[in-house]
Protein backbone atom coordinates (compact mmCIF):
# COMPACT_ATOMS: atom_id res chain seq x y z
CA UNK A 1 0.00 0.00 0.00
CA UNK A 2 1.47 3.14 -0.80
CA UNK A 3 2.62 6.04 1.88
CA UNK A 4 0.00 8.40 3.01
CA UNK A 5 2.80 11.02 1.48
CA UNK A 6 2.77 9.40 -1.76
CA UNK A 7 -0.92 9.31 -1.48
CA UNK A 8 -1.73 12.62 -1.19
CA UNK A 9 0.85 13.59 -4.10
CA UNK A 10 -1.30 11.43 -6.16
CA UNK A 11 -4.06 13.13 -5.47
CA UNK A 12 -2.73 16.60 -5.83
CA UNK A 13 -1.63 16.20 -9.60
CA UNK A 14 -5.21 14.21 -10.24
CA UNK A 15 -6.32 14.93 -14.19
CA UNK A 16 -8.54 18.14 -14.65
CA UNK A 17 -11.51 17.13 -13.79
CA UNK A 18 -14.54 15.99 -16.97
CA UNK A 19 -16.99 18.68 -17.67
CA UNK A 20 -20.33 16.69 -16.22
CA UNK A 21 -22.56 19.01 -15.25
CA UNK A 22 -25.52 17.93 -12.78
CA UNK A 23 -28.83 19.54 -14.32
CA UNK A 24 -31.26 22.10 -12.30
CA UNK A 25 -30.89 24.67 -9.47
CA UNK A 26 -30.65 27.92 -11.57
CA UNK A 27 -32.18 30.84 -10.91
CA UNK A 28 -33.20 33.19 -13.51
CA UNK A 29 -30.89 35.97 -12.74
CA UNK A 30 -27.88 33.53 -13.29
CA UNK A 31 -29.85 31.64 -16.52
CA UNK A 32 -27.25 34.29 -18.50
CA UNK A 33 -24.22 33.09 -16.59
CA UNK A 34 -24.81 29.39 -14.51
CA UNK A 35 -23.42 28.77 -11.61
CA UNK A 36 -20.30 27.44 -11.71
CA UNK A 37 -18.63 29.21 -14.88
CA UNK A 38 -15.25 28.99 -13.67
CA UNK A 39 -12.83 27.51 -10.72
CA UNK A 40 -14.05 27.02 -7.06
CA UNK A 41 -11.71 27.09 -4.30
CA UNK A 42 -11.85 24.85 -1.85
CA UNK A 43 -10.58 25.69 1.61
CA UNK A 44 -8.74 23.40 3.93
CA UNK A 45 -7.77 25.18 7.14
CA UNK A 46 -4.96 22.79 8.29
CA UNK A 47 -1.71 21.82 6.95
CA UNK A 48 -1.50 19.00 3.89
CA UNK A 49 -0.86 15.77 4.34
CA UNK A 50 -3.86 15.50 7.37
CA UNK A 51 -6.78 13.58 7.10
CA UNK A 52 -8.69 16.58 6.56
CA UNK A 53 -6.50 17.61 3.81
CA UNK A 54 -6.55 14.14 2.33
CA UNK A 55 -10.50 14.59 2.49
CA UNK A 56 -10.30 17.37 0.68
CA UNK A 57 -8.15 16.31 -2.25
CA UNK A 58 -10.26 13.24 -2.83
CA UNK A 59 -13.53 15.33 -2.61
CA UNK A 60 -12.13 18.02 -4.68
CA UNK A 61 -11.53 15.82 -7.69
CA UNK A 62 -15.29 14.17 -7.67
CA UNK A 63 -17.14 17.30 -7.12
CA UNK A 64 -15.25 18.76 -9.92
CA UNK A 65 -16.48 16.14 -12.19
CA UNK A 66 -19.81 16.92 -11.48
CA UNK A 67 -20.18 20.19 -11.26
CA UNK A 68 -18.12 20.38 -14.58
CA UNK A 69 -15.35 22.74 -13.37
CA UNK A 70 -12.07 22.68 -11.31
CA UNK A 71 -11.94 22.34 -7.55
CA UNK A 72 -9.40 23.34 -6.31
CA UNK A 73 -7.57 22.97 -2.55
CA UNK A 74 -5.57 25.53 -1.05
CA UNK A 75 -4.47 25.25 2.02
CA UNK A 76 -4.87 28.02 4.97
CA UNK A 77 -3.70 26.50 8.35
CA UNK A 78 -3.14 28.43 11.69
CA UNK A 79 -4.12 28.37 15.05
CA UNK A 80 -6.63 25.08 15.10
CA UNK A 81 -8.09 25.94 11.79
CA UNK A 82 -9.21 29.81 12.48
CA UNK A 83 -7.37 31.38 10.06
CA UNK A 84 -8.64 29.48 7.40
CA UNK A 85 -12.07 29.70 8.53
CA UNK A 86 -11.91 33.30 8.81
CA UNK A 87 -10.94 33.77 5.26
CA UNK A 88 -13.42 32.05 4.35
CA UNK A 89 -16.40 33.89 6.66
CA UNK A 90 -14.80 37.39 4.89
CA UNK A 91 -14.84 35.76 1.32
CA UNK A 92 -17.60 36.90 -1.20
CA UNK A 93 -20.84 34.99 -0.73
CA UNK A 94 -20.71 33.69 -4.15
CA UNK A 95 -20.13 30.16 -4.19
CA UNK A 96 -16.61 30.05 -5.56
CA UNK A 97 -14.97 29.65 -2.17
CA UNK A 98 -15.70 27.71 0.27
CA UNK A 99 -14.55 25.84 3.24
CA UNK A 100 -14.00 22.36 4.52
CA UNK A 101 -14.71 22.78 7.93
CA UNK A 102 -14.17 20.46 10.74
CA UNK A 103 -15.45 19.62 14.25
CA UNK A 104 -12.80 21.92 15.24
CA UNK A 105 -13.44 24.74 13.28
CA UNK A 106 -17.21 24.86 14.11
CA UNK A 107 -17.64 23.13 17.28
CA UNK A 108 -14.68 23.14 19.65
CA UNK A 109 -13.22 26.33 18.83
CA UNK A 110 -16.45 27.90 20.20
CA UNK A 111 -15.22 26.77 23.91
CA UNK A 112 -11.29 26.71 23.06
CA UNK A 113 -11.23 30.69 22.22
CA UNK A 114 -12.37 33.43 24.59
CA UNK A 115 -13.43 35.10 21.48
CA UNK A 116 -13.18 34.32 17.81
CA UNK A 117 -12.80 36.01 14.85
CA UNK A 118 -15.80 34.30 13.10
CA UNK A 119 -19.58 32.82 14.24
CA UNK A 120 -19.57 29.58 13.49
CA UNK A 121 -23.34 29.83 12.79
CA UNK A 122 -23.82 33.42 11.74
CA UNK A 123 -21.39 33.86 8.89
CA UNK A 124 -21.81 30.77 7.32
CA UNK A 125 -24.04 29.05 5.19
CA UNK A 126 -23.92 25.15 5.77
CA UNK A 127 -23.41 23.09 2.66
CA UNK A 128 -22.99 19.51 3.28
CA UNK A 129 -22.60 17.25 6.06
CA UNK A 130 -19.90 15.11 3.81
CA UNK A 131 -17.64 12.61 6.29
CA UNK A 132 -17.01 11.47 9.75
CA UNK A 133 -13.48 10.58 11.04
CA UNK A 134 -14.53 7.75 13.47
CA UNK A 135 -11.66 7.96 16.71
CA UNK A 136 -10.50 4.37 18.28
CA UNK A 137 -9.47 3.93 21.78
CA UNK A 138 -5.65 3.00 20.98
CA UNK A 139 -3.32 1.38 24.13
CA UNK A 140 0.17 -0.01 24.35
CA UNK A 141 0.50 -3.85 23.39
CA UNK A 142 1.27 -4.22 27.25
CA UNK A 143 -2.27 -2.92 28.80
CA UNK A 144 -5.38 -5.09 28.23
CA UNK A 145 -7.16 -5.72 24.95
CA UNK A 146 -10.16 -5.89 26.36
CA UNK A 147 -12.15 -2.56 27.10
CA UNK A 148 -13.88 -3.38 30.06
CA UNK A 149 -10.55 -4.82 31.70
CA UNK A 150 -8.95 -1.32 30.46
CA UNK A 151 -11.58 0.44 32.16
CA UNK A 152 -10.72 -1.36 35.74
CA UNK A 153 -7.34 -1.30 35.70
CA UNK A 154 -7.70 2.70 35.45
CA UNK A 155 -10.13 2.45 38.11
CA UNK A 156 -8.08 0.23 39.90
CA UNK A 157 -4.80 3.08 39.42
CA UNK A 158 -6.18 6.54 39.51
CA UNK A 159 -3.59 8.48 37.77
CA UNK A 160 -1.42 5.49 37.23
CA UNK A 161 -1.25 5.53 33.87
CA UNK A 162 -1.14 8.34 30.89
CA UNK A 163 -2.51 9.26 28.10
CA UNK A 164 -1.01 11.80 24.85
CA UNK A 165 -3.03 14.21 22.86
CA UNK A 166 -1.85 17.24 20.62
CA UNK A 167 -2.98 20.59 22.70
CA UNK A 168 -6.59 20.55 23.88
CA UNK A 169 -8.73 19.53 20.54
CA UNK A 170 -10.71 16.32 19.20
CA UNK A 171 -8.69 13.81 20.60
CA UNK A 172 -8.06 15.12 23.85
CA UNK A 173 -11.48 16.06 24.55
CA UNK A 174 -12.53 12.81 23.17
CA UNK A 175 -10.57 10.88 25.50
CA UNK A 176 -11.69 13.46 28.26
CA UNK A 177 -15.17 12.10 27.40
CA UNK A 178 -13.98 8.88 27.99
CA UNK A 179 -12.95 9.03 31.20
CA UNK A 180 -15.46 10.99 32.48
CA UNK A 181 -18.23 8.62 31.18
CA UNK A 182 -15.96 5.70 32.19
CA UNK A 183 -15.62 7.58 36.02
CA UNK A 184 -11.70 6.68 36.07
CA UNK A 185 -9.08 8.80 35.96
CA UNK A 186 -5.30 8.90 33.77
CA UNK A 187 -2.89 11.55 33.49
CA UNK A 188 -2.66 13.90 30.59
CA UNK A 189 0.70 14.38 28.51
CA UNK A 190 0.66 17.34 26.01
CA UNK A 191 2.23 16.95 22.80
CA UNK A 192 2.42 19.41 20.18
CA UNK A 193 1.94 17.32 17.48
CA UNK A 194 -0.30 14.22 16.49
CA UNK A 195 2.80 12.17 15.24
CA UNK A 196 4.81 12.59 19.03
CA UNK A 197 1.94 11.08 20.71
CA UNK A 198 2.00 8.68 18.42
CA UNK A 199 5.48 7.74 18.89
CA UNK A 200 5.19 7.44 22.67
CA UNK A 201 2.05 5.18 23.05
CA UNK A 202 4.32 2.86 20.87
CA UNK A 203 7.16 2.89 22.73
CA UNK A 204 5.21 3.17 26.65
CA UNK A 205 6.01 6.45 27.24
CA UNK A 206 2.56 6.95 27.24
CA UNK A 207 0.16 3.92 27.79
CA UNK A 208 -3.08 5.17 25.54
CA UNK A 209 -4.12 7.28 23.10
CA UNK A 210 -7.52 8.73 20.84
CA UNK A 211 -6.90 8.64 17.13
CA UNK A 212 -8.41 8.51 13.75
CA UNK A 213 -8.49 4.99 12.21
CA UNK A 214 -6.24 5.99 9.12
CA UNK A 215 -3.67 6.81 11.94
CA UNK A 216 -3.65 3.61 14.20
CA UNK A 217 -5.03 0.89 12.46
CA UNK A 218 -2.17 -0.03 10.04
CA UNK A 219 -0.01 -0.19 13.19
CA UNK A 220 -2.74 -2.38 14.91
CA UNK A 221 -2.51 -4.68 11.63
CA UNK A 222 1.74 -5.10 12.84
CA UNK A 223 0.89 -5.47 16.24
CA UNK A 224 2.56 -2.41 17.27
CA UNK A 225 -0.63 -1.26 19.05
CA UNK A 226 -3.93 -2.56 20.64
CA UNK A 227 -7.74 -1.05 19.46
CA UNK A 228 -9.98 -1.24 22.12
CA UNK A 229 -12.80 0.62 20.89
CA UNK A 230 -14.48 2.62 18.70
CA UNK A 231 -15.92 6.11 19.85
CA UNK A 232 -18.69 6.20 17.38
CA UNK A 233 -21.87 5.32 17.58
CA UNK A 234 -21.79 2.35 15.17
CA UNK A 235 -18.76 -0.14 14.50
CA UNK A 236 -16.33 1.04 11.77
CA UNK A 237 -16.44 -0.55 8.34
CA UNK A 238 -13.78 -1.14 7.67
CA UNK A 239 -12.32 -2.82 11.25
CA UNK A 240 -15.92 -4.35 12.43
CA UNK A 241 -14.65 -6.66 14.67
CA UNK A 242 -13.85 -3.55 17.45
CA UNK A 243 -16.73 -3.02 19.61
CA UNK A 244 -18.00 0.12 20.20
CA UNK A 245 -17.89 1.49 23.50
CA UNK A 246 -21.52 1.60 23.99
CA UNK A 247 -21.51 -2.15 23.05
CA UNK A 248 -18.86 -1.85 26.18
CA UNK A 249 -21.03 -1.01 28.81
CA UNK A 250 -20.56 2.94 28.43
CA UNK A 251 -24.12 3.73 27.10
CA UNK A 252 -25.00 6.44 24.21
CA UNK A 253 -21.00 7.01 24.19
CA UNK A 254 -20.63 9.44 21.19
CA UNK A 255 -17.62 11.24 20.44
CA UNK A 256 -16.33 11.84 16.43
CA UNK A 257 -14.45 14.28 14.08
CA UNK A 258 -16.03 14.91 10.86
CA UNK A 259 -15.91 17.31 7.98
CA UNK A 260 -18.51 19.66 6.60
CA UNK A 261 -18.75 22.37 3.34
CA UNK A 262 -19.44 25.72 4.19
CA UNK A 263 -20.02 28.67 2.21
CA UNK A 264 -19.87 32.10 3.67
CA UNK A 265 -23.34 33.34 4.77
CA UNK A 266 -25.63 35.39 2.56
CA UNK A 267 -24.75 32.70 -0.65
CA UNK A 268 -27.81 32.31 -2.95
CA UNK A 269 -29.94 29.53 -1.87
CA UNK A 270 -29.44 28.47 -5.57
CA UNK A 271 -26.08 27.93 -5.19
CA UNK A 272 -25.86 26.49 -1.86
CA UNK A 273 -28.97 23.29 -3.25
CA UNK A 274 -26.40 22.97 -6.21
CA UNK A 275 -23.21 22.43 -4.53
CA UNK A 276 -25.26 20.75 -1.78
CA UNK A 277 -26.27 17.77 -4.54
CA UNK A 278 -23.42 18.16 -6.06
CA UNK A 279 -21.37 17.17 -2.74
CA UNK A 280 -23.99 13.98 -1.84
CA UNK A 281 -23.36 12.70 -6.54
CA UNK A 282 -19.70 12.85 -5.69
CA UNK A 283 -19.54 10.74 -2.32
CA UNK A 284 -21.50 8.44 -3.61
CA UNK A 285 -19.53 7.61 -6.38
CA UNK A 286 -17.82 3.89 -5.86
CA UNK A 287 -14.38 4.79 -6.31
CA UNK A 288 -14.65 7.65 -3.59
CA UNK A 289 -16.16 5.57 -1.29
CA UNK A 290 -13.32 2.98 -1.46
CA UNK A 291 -10.77 5.79 -1.49
CA UNK A 292 -12.21 7.28 1.92
CA UNK A 293 -12.50 3.86 3.57
CA UNK A 294 -8.81 3.33 2.58
CA UNK A 295 -8.16 6.87 4.27
CA UNK A 296 -10.26 5.97 7.83
CA UNK A 297 -13.30 8.31 6.29
CA UNK A 298 -16.94 7.57 6.24
CA UNK A 299 -18.44 9.44 3.59
CA UNK A 300 -21.97 11.03 4.69
CA UNK A 301 -24.60 11.45 1.60
CA UNK A 302 -27.98 12.93 1.46
CA UNK A 303 -27.43 15.44 3.66
CA UNK A 304 -29.21 18.97 3.66
CA UNK A 305 -27.88 22.07 4.06
CA UNK A 306 -30.69 22.55 6.98
CA UNK A 307 -29.23 18.82 8.35
CA UNK A 308 -25.91 20.45 8.36
CA UNK A 309 -26.09 23.16 10.39
CA UNK A 310 -28.76 21.73 12.50
CA UNK A 311 -25.68 19.30 13.06
CA UNK A 312 -23.33 21.73 14.04
CA UNK A 313 -25.46 23.46 16.84
CA UNK A 314 -25.79 20.25 18.51
CA UNK A 315 -21.61 19.36 18.25
CA UNK A 316 -21.12 23.15 19.66
CA UNK A 317 -23.14 21.69 22.51
CA UNK A 318 -21.80 18.50 22.92
CA UNK A 319 -17.84 20.13 22.75
CA UNK A 320 -18.69 23.12 24.98
CA UNK A 321 -19.77 19.94 27.85
CA UNK A 322 -16.96 18.21 27.07
CA UNK A 323 -14.53 21.68 27.20
CA UNK A 324 -16.31 22.37 31.15
CA UNK A 325 -15.73 18.58 31.95
CA UNK A 326 -12.05 18.51 30.98
CA UNK A 327 -11.20 21.62 33.09
CA UNK A 328 -9.07 23.12 29.95
CA UNK A 329 -8.31 26.84 30.07
CA UNK A 330 -9.57 28.80 26.86
CA UNK A 331 -7.07 30.33 24.87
Amino acid sequence: MPSRRAFVRRLAFAAVPSMTAIPGFVTPGQAQQAYPSRTVRLVVPFPPGGPTDVFGRILAVQLGKVLGQSVVVENRSGATGVVGSTLVANSPPDGYTLLLGTAATHAINVAAFKALPYDPVRDFAPVAFAGSMPFLLFAHPSMPSDVKAFIELLRLNPKKYAYGAPGTGASYLATELFLHAANVSALYVPYQGSGPVLTDTLSGTVQFMVSSVGVGMPLVKQGKLKALAAMGASRIDSAPEIPTLHESGLRDFQADTWNAVFAPAGTPEAIVARLNAAINAALRDPGIKALLADAGIDPIVDSTPQSTGATVVREIEKWSNAFRISGATRN
